[in-house]
Parts: C-alpha cells; sequence; structure tokens
C-alpha cells in the first residue's frame, strides 16, 4: 500500500516536472504569442475569424513579400484589433499574425464594431506584451532580445517543427524530392510601437518555412 503510494506520487511528480519544462520551451521559443482571442495563428484562416466575429470587410495591401490581408475589428474601449495573413498564408488567407492597438485612426473608422459578447473576452495584452507598458518594463522581460529603431521594438524567436507524416508526403508529392530534412524553421516576431515612452501597438508574425 506505502508502496504504492510511492509511486503514484513519484509519477505526479514527474508529470509535473514535463509540464514545466513544456512550458518553460514554450515561453522560450515564443509560442505562447502565437494564439490570441481563441485563434492560433497557422491554424485558422480569416474566413473561419469572420464566421466567428462578424463579417468584417477584408482588406488588401500590397503584393508579393509585402502583400497583407487583413480583418479589423472596433471595441467599445478605444481599441483595434486585426487578423492578419501575408503571402504565405495563400489563396486561403490562413492567419499568419494580430495587432492590438489603443489609439483608432480614421482608417480603423472603416472596421467592423465587435459586439459587446465578444468585447468582453477581450484584454490588451497577450503574454509579456501589454498596451500601455514602459519602455524599462519591456526591456525587463526581453532584454537584449529586444531590437530598436527609434520608437519601435522587434523581438524575434526561432525554432524548428518537425513536419507531420502527412506534410512530409505532401511535400515530396510537390517537389518530388525526398525530404533530407523533415522540420520546418519557425519564426515568431513581436513588433511593439512606443509614443511618449508607452506602448500604443503591438503586433506578433508567425512564419513557417521550408
Amino acid at each position: 500500500m506505502k508502496t504504492n503510494m510511492l509511486n503514484r506520487a513519484g509519477l505526479i511528480i514527474v508529470v509535473l516536472l514535463m509540464l514545466i519544462a513544456n512550458a518553460a520551451y514554450a515561453v522560450e521559443k515564443g509560442y505562447e504569442y502565437t494564439a490570441f482571442f481563441g485563434f492560433t495563428l497557422n491554424e485558422v484562416t480569416l474566413l473561419d475569424i469572420q464566421k466567428k466575429l462578424g463579417n468584417s470587410p477584408m482588406t488588401e495591401t500590397g503584393d508579393a513579400g509585402d502583400y497583407e490581408a487583413c480583418l479589423c475589428y472596433l471595441l467599445p474601449s478605444e481599441y483595434t484589433i486585426k487578423f492578419l495573413s501575408g503571402e504565405l498564408g495563400g489563396a486561403n488567407h490562413v492567419l499568419e499574425g494580430y495587432s492590438i492597438q489603443k489609439k483608432i485612426t480614421e482608417e480603423d473608422e472603416k472596421c467592423m464594431h465587435l459586439s459587446s459578447s465578444e468585447a468582453k473576452r477581450f484584454k490588451p495584452e497577450v503574454g509579456k506584451l501589454k498596451i500601455g507598458m514602459t519602455k524599462k518594463e519591456l526591456i525587463k522581460n526581453f532584454g537584449k532580445k529586444i531590437k530598436w529603431t527609434k520608437d519601435e521594438a522587434t523581438i524575434f524567436f526561432e525554432s524548428k517543427r518537425k513536419m507531420t507524416k502527412k506534410e512530409i508526403e505532401d511535400m515530396t508529392s510537390f517537389s518530388h524530392e525526398i525530404i533530407q530534412e523533415p522540420y520546418f524553421d519557425i519564426g515568431i516576431s513581436l513588433i511593439s510601437t512606443f509614443k511618449e515612452g508607452r506602448m500604443i501597438k503591438f503586433t506578433v508574425w508567425k512564419a513557417e518555412t521550408y
């Protein structure tokens, strides 16, 4: 009886340690920033978001590497949230990024007003990023990872993800070549804009390339 209890306690400790290790890995690689407002980057499309939040008009700007498709929603609290898809999002406009902005511009007034029920879920923060935080607070959270360009701070995370069996089959079928290294390179960018010393906007992008 006593041995069984000890074994069970040991198993619980091992599971807890694994959960802590996985959480730490996710933070280190920037994965905690890849989900926002119930949507996960690279797992849904802009159409999925329209069905859930309302049919906000999709705007398209630029071309090739500068292409950007955007859905924009306004909140009663004077925040603007945007869901973004770039060139890698393809014809289906897979969700690749999002942004939160405090000040609503005249251009943003064309965006769809988010329903009050959905707006209640909104928080102007993700992970260690929060609208209104100071540069000093950002530096405390990210330190040397930050690259500054005047009032814009960029933080970049790099990692790799092993391809699934289906992804390997699809890649082989498309390229007609044997996949030597079945991994995707993952890049997660956190871009923050400051005004008068405080963050007024942040944008998150995630790209998977081979």
